[in-house]
């Protein structure tokens, strides 16, 4: 999982970029948005049953590069592939539903709040920083209404950027200036990711990411884990042993480049061949025996 703050050419991404994006690929979007915002604002809910948010999803894919969000999984490019990525709202906006924790998730002991008011952030519905792009396992099967936090559930909020003090999400949102860098907190050894942090509320925050959508879980996700380890794999065979490991960016710098699927787990990877090819040896081992072995998984539940 990586963050969205800059593009390529070095540009923030923060709000202002996103409304421009949007601008040039549709010059009406933003005043119908802001509509039907004001009208969701006098009714205390969503009301409109057909949704717009479809119509600016070629930004957001730009902006991510074709990717999933959250586990970084490649989907297919604006000519066909609109169909396999999903507006994924942070935030859900009818309703807020509970999360099912695990037995595992639970020995952590870190609290969540009970969303005991099952209602969604209507007002969050057409705003542009509560929007990425998922796959449909992360979106439809994982996530779905769910928003674990820490505190108080505010679902009256318009600006998650200063109303959301008393409210802190367990899930990292990636694109924006707004949350921390994902990979400041997540890494990845081998295809498996790992919580970057020791403890606090930003080790909290990793795992919890992690666990919410099953990144970790080879059993539950092996295609997910089928792609790390072909990345994995990938990469090593394109280095050459000659190669100084002090020019293995630059050799490498589209499979690790932020619109490359899985570029979190790649960069970590290649931090280890630079740092420990010996361990680099064995990780490449573990990636080459999944891939096989591999055996498409069941269905999420």
């Amino acid at each position: 999982m990586i963050s969205y703050k800059i593009d390529k050419d070095g540009n923030p991404i923060d709000l202002a970029y996103i409304e421009a994006l949007i601008y040039a690929h549709n010059a009406t979007w933003l005043t119908r948005a802001a509509e039907r915002t004001d009208n969701y604002r006098t009714a205390g809910k969503v009301t409109h049953t057909s949704h717009i948010w479809s119509e600016i999803k070629e930004v957001y894919m730009k902006i991510q590069g074709n990717k999933c969000a959250f586990c970084e999984s490649e989907l297919e490019g604006k000519t066909s592939g609109k169909g396999v990525h999903d507006v994924e709202h942070f935030r859900p906006k009818n309703r807020i539903a509970k999360w099912k924790l695990t037995s595992e998730f639970k020995k952590l002991g870190i609290a969540i709040t009970d969303p005991v008011d099952s209602k969604g952030y209507h007002l969050l519905t057409y705003n542009l920083l509560n929007y990425s792009i998922a796959c449909g396992p992360c979106n439809q099967a994982i996530k779905k209404d769910r928003f674990p936090i820490k505190g108080n559930y505010n679902t009256d909020m318009e600006n998650p950027s200063t109303e959301s003090v008393a409210e802190v999400p367990l899930l990292i949102f990636p694109i924006g200036q707004e949350d921390d860098d994902c990979e400041d907190l997540i890494s990845f050894e081998g295809a498996v990711p790992t919580v970057a942090v020791s403890s606090g509320l930003p080790f909290e925050r990793a795992i919890t990411t992690i666990e919410f959508f099953r990144l970790g879980r080879a059993d539950e996700r092996g295609k997910l884990f089928k792609e790390r380890c072909i990345k994995i794999i990938t990469i090593d065979g394109i280095l050459d042993d000659n190669d100084d490991p002090s020019d293995y960016d630059d050799i490498l710098k589209n499979m690790i480049a932020d619109y490359s699927d899985h570029a979190s787990c790649g960069r970590s990877y290649v931090e280890l061949l630079k740092n420990d090819k010996a361990k680099a040896a064995e990780v490449l081992r573990e990636a080459k025996e999944f891939v096989r072995t591999y055996i498409p998984d069941e269905e999420l539940d």
